[in-house]
């Protein structure tokens, strides 16, 4: 199993005052063409909760072979200007960057040898940095995550929807889930 560092993945600020807007992350790498898969379901995902719901932003975090890929896939959403492709940050600067966003996102889509046995490590750090977040039940993250206790389980695109329109409308329930996480 893995870990964070719970003295460097934790919050460090008290928590923005709501302006209203919504900040989702995925953070990884991508390095195979199951990462990309990923990233655009979350993308297509991402322009379905853009049209129910107005001032929530999208950043996709890392880098790797496929990023050409995630790029396309970015550039040609409709929604491209709420998505930003922030890129690499060093580990030592994830918490910091997390300090920025309001709901991690997991989706591991397929049903695969490798993402049943990976370790959720992304999931860690969000719970550590109190940031509530939605993964798929496939793998590890299925038996850590208490469902709307301490974060969300989706496995498909309207599954994902349904939470991310939960948790940007609820600003107490965002704050509570990730204290729970």
């Amino acid at each position: 199993p893995s870990c964070v560092d719970t003295g460097l993945f934790r919050p460090k600020r008290p928590r923005k005052k709501d302006d209203g807007t919504v900040k989702f992350a995925w953070i990884g790498t991508m390095h195979r063409p199951h990462d990309a898969e990923n990233i655009r379901f979350i993308i297509d995902t991402f322009g379905i909760l853009k049209k129910k719901i107005k001032g929530v932003s999208l950043d996709i975090v890392g880098d790797g072979i496929y990023r050409d890929a995630v790029m396309t896939s970015i550039v040609n959403s409709r929604y491209r200007d709420s998505i930003k492709f922030i890129g690499w940050i060093a580990p030592d600067k994830i918490p910091d960057y997390l300090e920025s966003i309001d709901v991690g996102l997991l989706p591991l889509i397929q049903n695969t040898r490798f993402n049943l046995s990976k370790s959720p490590v992304k999931l860690f750090e969000y719970m550590a940095m109190e940031k509530p977040s939605i993964a798929s039940l496939t793998g590890e993250a299925g038996q850590i995550i208490e469902e709307g206790k301490t974060g969300s389980h989706a496995d498909n695109k309207r599954g994902f929807v349904k939470k991310m329109v939960v948790l940007a409308r609820d600003t107490d329930l965002r704050s509570g889930v990730g204290k729970n996480g």
